[in-house]
């Protein structure tokens, strides 16, 4: 699509997203993407992690994400649901303390200088940033590799990784520009969810507004991708039944579009006569 010979493949940080902007050089407003066209200000609660001056002239947007490093997430603030809603609470909150502000990271992605009409992509690394995305260079015949070694570096990362992204060169992206949403230069891969293999202990019955009853699994917990897990719904009686989800069921789990715990499949069935 983009007929170059080299892209950038860069991880795709599950954090906030936020645009640091720069203008003559010193450091003016940090604001989240909010609605598209106008966005909270958070400014004191990321200034920590900036320079307050960069060596670049006219107004730069430094575009990036906010992020919570995975073990200080675990060691401090596991009783929130994940690292990436926990980030959006602290962002959206008021009044934070020094010590929570302290932990949020800010890992730039990409950078845009305004002069005049034009907008240049320049490379993402600006000198004072105290955090810096993993970046690497390739052509169409390394898509399978790239994927494969980012796939890796989501196993070191100290940062929650949910896919990585393919960019099309500098030079060329002014000439495909940008939609509402998103620039039509850059595509997003999301890695496959997480799986987890857990334990059913028991089975609940939740009550809907409708009447409708639906069995819900409990399960031992077990980490998965950030957030402890406990309980998975199994849709409804039939579905139970013909997966064998009974207590005593060995099952691999995953989150829904990265969100929603949900079983996968029964590796090992239960015994449908310890099921009451």
């Amino acid at each position: 699509k983009f007929g170059a010979a080299s892209f950038e493949f860069t991880p795709k940080y599950d954090g906030n997203a936020a645009n640091v902007i720069y203008i003559d050089g010193k450091l003016s407003q940090v604001l989240t993407r909010g609605s598209g066209t106008k966005g909270r200000d958070i400014t004191d609660k990321i200034k920590h992690n900036l320079p307050e001056a960069i060596n670049l002239p006219g107004t730069v947007e430094v575009r990036g994400e906010v992020v919570i490093k995975v073990s200080t997430f675990n060691a401090k603030y596991a009783h929130f649901k994940n690292p990436r809603n926990y980030v959006a609470g602290v962002l959206n909150r008021d009044e934070n303390s020094e010590e929570v502000i302290s932990d949020l990271d800010f890992i730039p992605l990409e950078v845009r200088q305004h002069t005049a009409d034009q907008v240049h992509y320049i490379m993402p690394r600006v000198p004072g940033f105290k955090h810096n995305a993993y970046i690497f260079y390739g052509g169409p015949e390394n898509f399978v590799s790239a994927y494969e070694t980012m796939v890796e570096y989501r196993k070191s990362s100290e940062y929650q990784l949910d896919g990585f992204v393919i960019k099309a060169p500098e030079g060329l992206r002014p000439h495909w520009g940008e939609n509402s949403h998103d620039p039509n230069w850059a595509v997003a891969i999301k890695f496959p969810p997480k799986e987890a293999l857990t334990t059913i202990k028991s089975i609940s019955w939740q009550y809907g507004k409708t009447g409708a009853v639906t069995p819900v699994a409990i399960m031992e917990p077990v980490d998965l991708d950030g957030s402890m897990v406990s309980r998975a719904a199994l849709f409804n009686y039939e579905y139970l039944t013909k997966m064998g989800a009974y207590p005593g069921a060995t099952v691999a789990i995953a989150k829904s579009g990265d969100i929603i715990p949900q079983i996968l499949r029964v590796v090992k069935p239960g015994g449908e006569e310890s099921f009451e």
